[in-house]
């Protein structure tokens, strides 16, 4: 097949056009069919993805100059929500951390300029219902970035285990990239799982019935959350350098720590892990209502605590996807960021916050 010739000239009179001008798409299979070829003729192939010209002989490609820079990660995922409690019910599992990737001490991307890439934000699960609607925490949804040649995801944190009357043993928390701390009874709760290389296991609820009702704490990316037998703190996160030009960054990714029954005789809620997650809640003997894991961060959130003002587990922090490049470009994004340059150093960052899908462009 040959191509359709435009042989008026005047159809390339572009300068007061308020349109795009499509030249033919086809493949390099459809493109090796055409016969009866002119000089010049163009066309834009979707198997190689480029506009090629034909001069006579041969089709070439029209490249264009990019510019290649090398780009590190810091990908976490939302947190998830600590479990729910009763009135007269127990302690409850604190959510999992979101999971948490970076090329730190790894391979760095390699980006170019002026090409939209794809960057998804992980939103924080939501804390399990209480008041006599006992519920597990939600997951964690989960972050991405795409390079165009790979897709690098972190997965969100497991929810937090909620019961009121269960079975024994006690509900596990739920898997995710730090798997949610277990919730209490006399045989105790099991673990959420983390995923290897994102996050660590929930810890178990307590074994002793009718004494200490304490749920275990949610995984952090770092540490596994406590056992409810002991604190049911949540796990620490990890400390990052991407944002420091040496030494030791802040923490990314703690898990929540389980909520307690029974406050005046095993004190308060677990703590949170570094990494913004969220201290479980407290009976009202020790009142203290469970701290939703910090935004921005992927914390997960603290376990609930029955008759607590809040009996409901916290909300799970959102995710974060951090880009470290050369001081020479530029970064933008589509989604709520901030551009800041990493003191004491050549690098810049951008730290791409809230939630939802959007595009990162280097300039």
């Amino acid at each position: 097949m040959a191509n359709t010739k435009i042989t008026n000239p005047e159809l390339f009179n572009l300068g007061a056009s308020t349109s795009a001008t499509q030249l033919p798409v086809m493949t390099t299979t459809q493109r090796i069919a055409m016969t009866g070829l002119s000089d010049g003729e163009m066309i834009f192939n979707s198997t190689t993805d480029k506009v090629e010209y034909w001069d006579g002989t041969k089709w070439y490609g029209i490249t264009y100059e990019v510019n290649e820079f090398s780009v590190d990660y810091l990908i976490v995922a939302g947190g998830g929500g600590g479990g729910g409690s009763v009135t007269n019910g127990n302690g409850t599992g604190g959510g999992g951390a979101g999971g948490l990737l970076t090329s730190i001490g790894s391979s760095a991307l390699t980006l170019t300029t002026s090409t939209q890439y794809d960057v998804v934000i992980g939103a924080g699960g939501a804390g399990g219902v209480g008041n006599y609607s006992t519920s597990f925490g939600g997951n964690g949804s989960n972050s991405s970035f795409d390079d165009n040649v790979s897709l690098i995801t972190t997965t969100g944190g497991g929810g937090g285990a909620g019961c009121y009357g269960c079975s024994n043993p006690g509900p596990s928390g739920v898997n995710g990239g730090s798997g949610g701390g277990g919730a209490p009874y006399s045989g105790a709760g099991g673990t959420g799982v983390g995923i290897i290389g994102q996050g660590r296991n929930g810890g178990s609820g307590s074994t002793t019935a009718y004494t200490t009702f304490r749920g275990g704490g949610g995984g952090g990316s770092s540490n596994q959350g406590q056992s409810g037998q002991t604190n049911g703190n949540g796990g620490n996160g990890t400390t990052n350098a991407i944002t420091v030009s040496t030494g030791t960054g802040p923490s990314y990714a703690g898990g929540g720590g389980g909520g307690v029954y029974y406050g005046t005789s095993y004190g308060a809620g677990g703590s949170g892990g570094a990494g913004g997650g969220g201290r479980g809640g407290s009976h009202l003997n020790n009142l203290q209502n469970p701290v939703a894991g910090t935004n921005g961060l992927g914390g997960g959130g603290g376990g609930g605590a029955s008759e607590a003002a809040v009996t409901g587990g916290a909300n799970g922090g959102s995710g974060v996807v951090i880009l470290r490049y050369p001081a020479g470009y530029t970064a933008t994004s589509t989604l709520n960021y901030a551009d800041t340059p990493v003191t004491g150093s050549t690098d810049r960052i951008i730290t791409i916050t809230g939630t939802g899908t959007g595009t990162v462009t280097f300039a």
